[in-house]
């Protein structure tokens, strides 16, 4: 094999260009296109051509929906792959077949054909990123193991997307708020234009909640290309309307109402937070689609066991330890932080939070810090600011100015209290135990602002 390890191997990968971490480089615009992982895959025999797929974008909830799909159709008894991004723990979790990550020697041996090709590209235009080469090695790696059925999450954007050579049954678009503005456009309309960009000629896509500005773009998408548009409200309304701790972890109860037949239905779920009702209501739908596309009928049973059962790393985990509770989310986004505030009040009224709120918060350079921080700022008074790797990226300098502006702008000075913990020195448990140090009355731990956090915090989980 070309390389004896996978720590070997993902030095290679590394070394291309990696637009999830290098973000001057997102602001250029020949770092953008389909030619090289066109290129790459036709030359593996275009291994995406072989299942098929369905192909899932959007701003919020897109890893959710997906991980919901994949453990939907592994219950339908279907070897299914799953593509996402980031990663968590390890970066084997991009790439799963029925929800297993891929296995070390299964990297090092379907990489090698990649990697063959790769050093053989002469043309800088037709170099590959590090997403098109883990791209190519899912797609490859799902037709060696013959799966039934791919779920394939966009990295970034979705119309020059590297996952955006598929030909899937169906596409579906979760939540669209602004991110990644420097690169998909500073508007809702603009950065609609680049998700939508994942819709296939005469081929169905659903829609989750989104504001009639991102709908419209995309129903305008949908139009051109002769495609079914399945707005998710219009058929399906979820709402979590009590929550509860079980075994030392919260759990929501949802009511799913099904528009069509007047159905009402009551779940529990360790999905928790106000967000997951439109990631339910996506989720139904997909799976009825997809169903309807595959020449089959949706399993209400099952996909009702996939709710009760699911757990998705980071996206608002919670754990009881030693008697307190700790709440961990990968919220990167304003309407994100907006959405878990709401659900930390409810918790509050509840009784599942009891004492104060100490909020730990690692982000990255290019998201909108003060449109975070400060709806974070009504549910604390107490952060501590981490970095999350040691990419420049990440660093706490990027954004703490921002912060103390915004104490001075609102006055808090005073009655907010802060400490930039730098560097990567500290262990988690060493921050969690100075913080339980410093701040006994802090009943919960608010782990947040991005999923790399999640990643670092990952034993909290």
């Amino acid at each position: 094999m070309r390389f004896s390890t996978i720590d070997e191997a993902l030095d290679w990968i590394y070394s291309f260009i990696n637009l999830e971490r290098d973000l001057d480089k997102r602001r250029r615009s020949e770092f953008y296109g389909l030619t090289p992982i066109r290129k790459l895959c036709e030359n593996l025999g275009n291994p995406q051509n072989y299942y098929p797929s369905i192909h899932i974008a959007g701003s919020k909830g897109k890893g959710t929906v997906s991980f919901l799909l994949s453990s939907y159709y592994i219950k339908c008894k279907k070897k299914v792959g799953l593509y996402t991004s980031p990663h968590i723990l390890k970066v084997n979790e991009r790439i799963m077949i029925d929800n297993k990550p891929i296995e070390d020697d299964d990297f090092l041996i379907y990489l090698e054909p990649i990697y063959d090709y790769v050093v053989s590209i002469k043309e800088k235009s037709e170099k590959p990123s590090f997403f098109d080469i883990f791209t190519a090695l899912a797609f490859y790696y799902f037709k060696i193991k013959q799966i039934d059925i791919a779920i394939i999450e966009t990295g970034l954007g979705g119309r020059l997307d590297s996952t955006n050579i598929l030909d899937p049954l169906c596409s579906v678009i979760t939540n669209i708020c602004l991110e990644h503005t420097e690169i998909l456009g500073k508007t809702i309309k603009k950065i609609a234009y680049e998700k939508g960009g994942i819709i296939k000629e005469g081929k169905p896509v659903i829609v989750g909640r989104n504001k009639k500005i991102a709908r419209k773009q995309i129903s305008k998408k949908a139009k051109n290309t002769h495609s079914r548009l399945y707005y998710a409200p219009d058929y399906i309304k979820v709402r979590s309307d009590k929550d509860s701790i079980i075994n030392d972890q919260i759990y929501s109860r949802y009511e799913i109402y099904l528009k069509r037949n007047r159905k009402r239905i009551q779940q529990s779920s360790r999905l928790i937070g106000l967000f997951q009702n439109e990631n339910i209501e996506t989720f139904y739908l997909s799976a009825l689609v997809s169903e309807k596309s595959l020449g089959g009928l949706l399993k209400e049973d099952l996909l009702l066991h996939v709710i009760k059962d699911a757990y998705w790393p980071g996206r608002l985990n919670s754990k009881i330890v030693s008697d307190k509770l700790f709440l961990i989310d990968g919220a990167h986004t304003p309407e994100a932080i907006i959405k878990l505030v709401k659900t930390i009040i409810r918790f509050r009224k509840e009784n599942i939070i009891q004492g104060d709120i100490a909020v730990i918060v690692g982000m990255m350079k290019d998201k909108n810090h003060i449109g975070m921080l400060k709806n974070l700022l009504k549910i604390s008074s107490r952060f501590y600011f981490v970095e999350l790797d040691k990419w420049k990226d990440s660093k706490v300098d990027n954004y703490i100015d921002s912060f103390k502006k915004l104490l001075h702008d609102h006055r808090k000075e005073k009655r907010i209290r802060f400490e930039v913990i730098k560097g990567l020195d500290w262990s988690t448990d060493e921050i969690i135990k100075k913080i339980e140090n410093d701040y006994p009355e802090a009943g919960c731990i608010l782990i947040t602002g991005s999923l790399y956090i999640v990643s670092r915090f990952a034993n909290y989980l």
